[in-house]
């Protein structure tokens, strides 16, 4: 376990936990909603992160202060330069959605081989696709954040010019002398997990109604078209298809007399 702590003082804006100073950490993590910050991949987090500019406290539902060692709580984030944070901050597009960004994260840590868990996090910056501006609601969601917008191929960049970044030679040497814990179970994208399990459902809801739709025009199509020819009958006596002859009965047909001389065949 790794805790950054600062001598607090009286004055000090480092104890509302709003700005990004010395002894803070920086992570990269993903979240759901574009208008809220709701967990995206920590099943553990069951509360929102503040998007109004302050920090956001980890709570634990256990009743402990979190984040602790034997526990799960904690505010998630990967090391950017990890496996699963490489794979986040490279990833092209936008997954249902969600939303990806930097933190910064101090106080309480737990530091784990991928990532860490933190008591006092915010973001800091919000990532928007290469070469494109950022959405509106993006932009809407930066400035209640007080964070920047930066173009995912201008990360790497942000990362040298804001320290913060936990090396992975010392996330290596402490966890070769036993100080950082390895996470106890993997880091599932509980979000991605219910997109896949929701779509095939929305492709079989989307087929049906577009099959109900397509009925229901071709329905409504011979429907107009057969007023519209009998109008055309009526008016004008034009009937192609000699519809109103095949709605008149049959004539009686008239019955032959039988040849009175006549006998049919007998069998001999």
């Amino acid at each position: 376990m790794l805790t950054l702590r600062r001598k607090q003082r009286a004055d000090d804006p480092y104890s509302a936990g709003v700005p990004y100073l010395a002894g803070t950490i920086i992570g990269v993590r993903e979240w759901r909603g574009s208008g809220n910050l709701g967990p995206m991949f920590i099943a553990a987090e069951e509360f929102e992160w503040k998007s109004d500019g302050g920090a956001t406290e980890a709570r634990c539902a256990r009743g402990h202060d979190a984040p602790a060692p034997s526990c799960e709580c904690g505010l998630y984030a990967y090391h950017p330069w990890s496996v699963p944070g490489r794979v986040l901050l490279e990833r092209s597009g936008r997954s249902g959605a969600s939303v990806r960004g930097l933190v910064a994260a101090w106080g309480k840590v737990e530091v784990h081989g991928d990532g860490f868990r933190a008591q006092y996090a915010k973001p800091v910056a919000f990532i928007h696709e290469p070469g494109a501006a950022a959405s509106e609601d993006l932009q809407e969601l930066a400035g209640r954040c007080e964070a920047e917008l930066i173009d995912a191929g201008r990360v790497e960049a942000w990362l040298e010019q804001n320290a913060g970044v936990l090396p992975d030679s010392s996330v290596s040497r402490m966890l070769s002398l036993g100080r950082v814990r390895q996470p106890s179970r993997q880091w599932v994208n509980w979000g991605r997990l219910e997109d896949a399990m929701v779509w095939p459902f929305k492709i079989v809801g989307y087929t049906l109604f577009g099959l109900m739709m397509f009925f229901s025009f071709a329905i409504q199509v011979l429907w107009w078209g057969f007023v519209a020819y009998l109008m055309v009958m009526v008016i004008t006596g034009f009937d192609p298809i000699g519809l109103e002859e095949s709605g008149q009965p049959d004539p009686p047909r008239q019955a032959v007399p039988a040849d009175k001389g006549w006998h049919p065949p007998m069998n001999r």
